[in-house]
């Protein structure tokens, strides 16, 4: 009877590994398909439609019931021990070799680091650069609107300066040249009334 207990206990425990690794397998294998119908998709063999729908009976497939949990299993080596099958202390081994393997795939999982979604960094990846690259094109669109409007303005401050003192030079040209006139007007003036007046005396 004892020996009949052992193999249906090693059998417990053979059949919860068996359960835990296919779990890891079946999860693989998803991820594996998952994969593939994102690559028919960008390839073109299929529509995004139709991806949608594999995606939906994946979804399905992984959450089909599974295999008894710890807790029923630990559920039957309890009854094992009451019908006196097992020993209390070869049921509490059983118990704490499933828990212990329980914990060891469940720490597995948390530190298994999650794959990113490739396809949506991608796509933000090249939305960020194509921003980037829009900024720089109109930041280097804005600096040279800049430096052709400073240059224009020098331009034209440069024009109205010589402008403004060709003005005055032509007023100084302008001030000389009514002065010497005036002066010389003055002086035929001063000239003929001298004149006029010595030729008055010498008629006298």
């Amino acid at each position: 009877m004892k020996f009949i207990a052992t193999i249906i206990s090693s059998i417990i425990i053979l059949s919860s590994l068996t359960m835990v690794q296919a779990d890891e397998k079946k999860q693989k294998n998803l991820e594996a398909v998952a994969k593939e119908i994102k690559a028919a998709v960008k390839a073109g063999k299929i529509t995004e439609k139709e991806a949608k729908a594999k995606f939906t009976a994946l979804k399905k497939q992984g959450h089909e019931k599974k295999g008894p949990s710890l807790a029923e299993w630990i559920k039957k080596i309890q009854i094992l021990v009451k019908s006196g099958e097992l020993t209390k202390e070869e049921g509490a081994k059983k118990i704490a070799a499933l828990k212990k393997k329980e914990a060891a795939t469940k720490k597995s999982k948390k530190t298994t680091p999650k794959k990113k979604n490739s396809k949506k960094s991608s796509a933000k990846k090249e939305n960020t650069e194509k921003a980037a690259a829009k900024k720089k094109a109109a930041k280097a669109k804005a600096a040279r609107e800049a430096a052709t409007k400073k240059k224009a303005e020098e331009l034209k401050a440069a024009r109205e300066a010589a402008a403004k003192k060709k003005a005055r030079e032509d007023a100084v040209a302008k001030a000389a040249r009514e002065a010497a006139a005036k002066k010389k007007a003055a002086k035929a003036k001063a000239a003929r009334e001298a004149a006029t007046k010595k030729k008055a005396e010498e008629l006298k």
